[in-house]
C-alpha cells in the first residue's frame, strides 16, 4: 500500500530535531520556558480547519471529568493571552480549536491522572482509552519508558513551581504524514516500505513540542504541538545528519530500542549506514 499523499500544510518549517541532545539513556530534556511561547505559522488556518473537521467527525477527541472546570478555565485564559484570540470559551475543547497545540489537564489525586483533553493530533494512541490514567498508563506502549523514566515524571509534576514552566521534545520516525494518527501503534497501516535511497524522501522526522505549566496545587496543564518534516529537509539542517547517525549508530546507538521504527527499520538504518 501507498503512504498517503503529504498535505504540504501538514508539515512545519520548524527546527526542532529532538535527537540532538540524544543519549544512551531517555531524559526528560527539560528546558526553561519563553513567556510568549505559542509558535502560530502560515499554516495555522489550515490546521485550525482540519482541527474543527476532526472533532465534528469523532467526539473522542475531547474529553473531560467534570471536576477539572477550574482548571480548563486556567487553560482557556492561558491560551487567550498568547494567542491574542480576543476570546476562547474556558473549555479545553475550545483551546485546541484556537491553537496549533493540543491541550491536556493533569489532576493529582492519588497519583497524576489525566482529568482532560482535547487532543486532535495524537500520535497513534487513543484518547478515550488514556482518560483517568497514570502517567505510565498513559506511556504505556512507548518502549522503555518504565525502566528509563518510570517516576521520574511524576515527581516532576510534584515539584514544579507555578512560576516555572517548561517544555521538552519527544520525536519519532514514520511513514506516514498524516497530523491526526487516532490508533494504536499496533494498528497503524503498513505501507510500501521505500528503498534505502528513497528514505529522505518518504520518511518524516515527527517532533511533538511539549509545554507543562502548573495550573493550581493540584492541576498541570499539557500542551502538545506537533511538527513534521521529510528527513530530505532535516539533513539540510547543519549538524543534523551528523546527529541523527549518531542517535542511531553511535555511542547513543540504544536509543534505536525506545522508537517505534518496526519494519522501517531496515531501510532507515540501511541509508544511515549509506550516509558516513
Amino acid at each position: 500500500m501507498k503512504a498517503p499523499q503529504v498535505e504540504p500544510d501538514s508539515l512545519s518549517e520548524a527546527h526542532y530535531l529532538g535527537f540532538d541532545r540524544a543519549t544512551d539513556r531517555h531524559r526528560m530534556g527539560l528546558r526553561p520556558l519563553a513567556e510568549n511561547w505559542l509558535e502560530p505559522d502560515r499554516h495555522s488556518e489550515w490546521q485550525l480547519q482540519l482541527k474543527q473537521s476532526l472533532i465534528r467527525s469523532n467526539r473522542e477527541m475531547y474529553v473531560a471529568d467534570p471536576t477539572t472546570s477550574v482548571a480548563q478555565v486556567g487553560v482557556a485564559r492561558l491560551a487567550e493571552m498568547l494567542s491574542l484570540d480576543k476570546r476562547i470559551e474556558p473549555t479545553i475543547e475550545a483551546c485546541g480549536l484556537a491553537t496549533q497545540e493540543d491541550w491536556c489537564i493533569m489532576a493529582r489525586e492519588d497519583t497524576w491522572r489525566l482529568r482532560a483533553a482535547s487532543v486532535c493530533f495524537p500520535s497513534r494512541w487513543v484518547l478515550s482509552e488514556k482518560l483517568g490514567g497514570t502517567v505510565a498508563d498513559i506511556h504505556e506502549p512507548v518502549p522503555n519508558y518504565e525502566k528509563d523514566l518510570g517516576g521520574l515524571v511524576e515527581s516532576f509534576f510534584d515539584r514544579l513551581d507555578q512560576n516555572r514552566a517548561v517544555w521538552r521534545l519527544n520525536w519519532e520516525l514514520w511513514d506516514d504524514p498524516r497530523l491526526s494518527q487516532p490508533w494504536r501503534n499496533e494498528e497503524a497501516q503498513i505501507f510500501d516500505l521505500p528503498p534505502p535511497n528513497l528514505v529522505p524522501e518518504r520518511v518524516f522526522l515527527r517532533v511533538e513540542r511539549q509545554t507543562m505549566r502548573r495550573l493550581t496545587d493540584e492541576t498541570i496543564a499539557f500542551s502538545i504541538r506537533v511538527h513534521q518534516r521529510p528527513l530530505a529537509d532535516v539533513i539540510k539542517q547543519p549538524g543534523a545528519l551528523l546527529q541523527l547517525r549518531s542517535a542511531f549508530l553511535g555511542e547513543g546507538g540504544s536509543i534505536l530500542a525506545s522508537k517505534k521504527l518496526g519494519s522501517l527499520r531496515v531501510p532507515v538504518l540501511e541509508w544511515l549506514a549509506g550516509t558516513g
